[in-house]
């Protein structure tokens, strides 16, 4: 069935299945992150300011640059 599509229809059938596997990580992904955030919301904590950090030192080199 599949074999059949991709011929016949390749640029649909392979962006749909693209879409679907996308979507179904994020999905678990996201599933987990939950899961995990629920049971030790700690590392997550830890993360965001990471982050911002990163961004800071960024538009520092930016004005720099």
């Amino acid at each position: 069935m599949h074999k059949l599509k991709f011929k016949y229809d390749t640029n649909s059938s392979s962006t749909n299945t693209t879409n679907s596997s996308s979507n179904n990580t994020r999905s678990s992904s996201s599933n987990i992150s939950k899961k995990s955030s629920s049971k030790t919301p700690i590392p997550q904590v830890q993360k965001t300011p990471q982050t911002q950090v990163q961004t800071r030192q960024r538009l520092k080199f930016n004005k720099h640059t």
